[in-house]
Order: C-alpha cells, then structure tokens, then sequence
C-alpha cells in the first residue's frame, strides 16, 4: 500500500520517437525527485509513464539506447551487461524504439559521446519507420477496399448508397474515416521525425528537442473518443431500428404512384399470383433523412390468354422520394450504375 502510494502517474508530453525530448524529460523528473518504474507497453496508455518518488532520484541521469524492432532477450541481456559495466543499469523499454538506462555515477561516460555513433545506431530506425508507414497505408486500403472499387468504377453507385441509408453509412463512413486518417497521420509524424533526428545526427548535432504538445495522450484521448462514438452510434442504431427494414404485406401498403401487373396484361387474360416466395421477393420499405420513401416492390403471376398462350409476368417498381431534385438525380443515375454494374 505504501508503494502504491507513492507511485505517480504523468502525461508524457513529447512525442515517442523524440530522442532528446524523452531523455531530458526523463531527467528533469529526476532532479524532481521522481525515478521511472515501468513505461506502458498498450497503446491506449502510451501517454501516461508510471514513477516513485524516490529521494535518491535527484542522483539518477537517464540515457535512451535506440533498439531494433526485433530485438531478442538474449541480445538485450548482453547490451545491458556490457552498459552496467560502464555503470548504467537497465530500467525498461520505450515501445520498440528504445531501451531506458539509468546511473547514478556522475563520472560515468555517457552511452553514446558522439552524433555520428547515435545516427549509426538508429539506421534501423528509420527502417521501421518507412515499414510501419507503409503497412498503416496498405492498413487502410484493405480497411476500405471494397469502397475503392466503387468509388473509382462506379461513384454514382456509392452515392446513391449514401443517399439511402445516410443514417448508418455517413456516420460509420465518418469515423472510419477519422480513425485511418488519425493513424495515417501519426505514422507521417513518426516517420517525419526519426528522418528529422538522424538529418541532425549525420551532420554531427545533437537534436534539439520537440515541442511539448503531449501526441501520445492525445492520440489515446481521439481513439478512445472515437471508440466511444461507434458504441453509442450502434446503441442508437439498435433502439432507433433504423438499420431495420419494414416489410410490407400487400399492395394496399403501397404508398407511391405505383401500376398493377393486372393493368398491363391484355384484356382478357387471366392471371395466377405468385407468392412472395416464388417471386423471390419481398416488398419492402426504407427510409433516411436525405431520401424519406423508398418502396422496393414486385408483383407476378402465371398470365393465361384467350389463345390459350400463358405468360410468366413480372413486374418490379422502385420509388425513391429524396429531399431534393438534385439528390433524386443522384439516386436515380446510382441506381443505372448499379443495374449496368450486375450486368457486368
């Protein structure tokens, strides 16, 4: 209990891969009377870093070691054995980016005397940087790859499908869109600034440090936004029943300008319904707030002429009623797409 007292959780205010601006963060806890414990391995929890408030911390310096994405135990243990005979002693692991030591000897060397040797020891770093960009990017093209086909082949498909069903489309199209732009965006930064850091190294500076906006907090605060969003929107869905579609019993529940199979037929003939299961087709009902009635009806039968001739009629009535010309315009050339896109 008396640990768990003492143990104080901060907000870590510079981004993952600032080398300089972890390391004198670190230090600056340090002389606050702070020494780190553990760094949090979720990423949920990336922005807050864990401490006890030890007297002796005010005698403690940190140095980060750039690590590879793979690193092996074994490989770390054998890091950490020749560092501790230079008097720096193992404290944990920033992600995959960097091991955290820690001295208290003030006339131990530091890890690394010169940029060259930084810049040599975080050429991997880049590395991974360009991989993790690259599988963010194919990340959000398998994240909407069906909508990509669409979009390029047939746009005027897709908007109609955002016309019909605005309520659950526009929303969850939304917050995909925000949580792929929002990783996208944190990998660009990432890659950014590992090229910014060795830029400095290679031309032998030291790296000044970034600015403290505190990204890895923000970056958990937006998911767990976002993740709250989605919770919330499929509650509203699932009490709204707006993602359920309304059946319909009989043609007296058609409430559109419609025709009858009857009045097409020749004068005479006589007609034998199919039921719905024949037809393979149910009358339906939907409705959003940018296309309010949308009818999907069928009706057909076994037609007997005069002759003795008899005819398989069908005949399928769609009705959309949009808030606006232009909206109709766009369903109705989405619905075309969509009719030449099956034939295909």
């Amino acid at each position: 209990m008396k640990n768990k007292e003492r143990l104080v959780k901060k907000l870590l205010p510079y981004a993952i891969w600032d080398y300089t601006g972890l390391q004198n963060w670190l230090n600056e806890q340090a002389q606050a009377g702070y020494a780190l414990t553990t760094w949090p391995k979720k990423w949920f929890f990336m922005g807050i870093v864990h401490f006890l408030k030890d007297p002796q911390a005010v005698h403690y310096r940190y140095a980060l070691d750039p690590i590879r994405e793979k690193i092996g135990e074994i490989e770390l243990q054998d890091r950490t054995a020749s560092y501790q005979e230079a008097g720096w002693h193992y404290v944990t692991k920033i992600g995959k980016l960097y091991a955290v030591y820690r001295c208290d000897d003030p006339s131990a060397s530091d890890l690394y005397s010169d940029p060259q040797s930084l810049a040599w020891a975080m050429k991997k770093q880049m590395r991974w940087a360009w991989i993790a960009l690259c599988l963010c990017v194919l990340w959000i093209a398998l994240l909407f790859r069906s909508e990509w086909s669409t979009l390029f082949h047939w746009p005027s498909e897709l908007l109609m499908e955002l016309i019909l069903k605005a309520e659950i489309l526009i929303p969850l199209y939304g917050i995909m869109f925000t949580l792929a732009l929002a990783v996208l965006l944190q990998e660009i930064g990432f890659c950014r600034g590992i090229r910014r850091l060795r830029l400095y190294l290679n031309q032998g500076h030291w790296p000044p440090a970034g600015p403290r906006r505190y990204p890895a907090f923000c970056h958990s605060l937006l998911a767990w936004l976002l993740l709250g969003i989605c919770v919330l929107f499929l509650v509203y869905l699932g009490i709204s029943g707006k993602q359920h579609t309304i059946v319909l019993s009989d043609p007296e529940a058609w409430s559109f300008p419609h025709i009858m199979l009857t009045e097409i037929l020749p004068d005479g003939a006589n007609l034998l319904p199919y039921t719905p299961q024949e037809m393979l087709h149910s009358d339906t009902f939907n409705h959003s707030f940018l296309a309010p009635e949308q009818y999907d009806v069928a009706q057909g039968g076994m037609a007997s002429l005069d002759d003795g001739t008899k005819l398989d009629s069908r005949l399928y009535q769609e009705y959309v009623h949009a808030t606006s010309p232009t909206l109709a315009q766009m369903v109705y050339r989405g619905r075309v797409a969509a009719h030449c896109h099956a034939l295909e």
